[in-house]
């Protein structure tokens, strides 16, 4: 599985950065490791001193779930998972900190349709052709 379909199928932001796919979070991001693994980095911000028991305690669930610890230092490390199990995806995402995007009723859409809500258009479509 690569990182956009499993962006697409856990309803994640995928961004480009460096010639590489990523999908970023809070705490670290997450990215494709391998062909059939995507990793999970977990980065402890400078202000953030008590972010190590943060590290020391998720990266112990993460290993007795089975992930692969590749790199660990104090505060900050990063794990190998399998996309295709639930309880490595929960982990990974709360690991670094990644939000998934609402998703809207179709009552809720009708409801904000109502009251003038129009959707954003993208850059391709704002921008005038040339």
């Amino acid at each position: 599985m690569t990182i956009a379909e499993f962006a697409k199928a856990h309803r994640l932001k995928a961004q480009r950065e460096d010639d590489t796919v990523i999908i970023g979070g809070k705490a670290g991001q997450i990215y494709e490791y391998s062909d059939s693994l995507l990793g999970v980095l977990f980065i402890t911000p400078a202000k953030k001193a008590a972010r190590a028991r943060v590290w020391n305690n998720l990266s112990a669930q993460c290993v007795l779930a089975r992930m692969t610890l590749r790199q660990d230092a104090d505060a900050e490390g990063a794990l190998s998972f399998d996309p295709a199990t639930a309880a490595h995806v929960t982990l990974a995402l709360k690991l670094a900190g990644v939000k998934r995007r609402r998703q809207l009723t179709p009552e809720q859409l009708v409801r904000l349709a109502s009251v003038g809500f129009k959707a954003a258009k993208t850059t391709q479509e704002a921008s005038p052709a040339t």
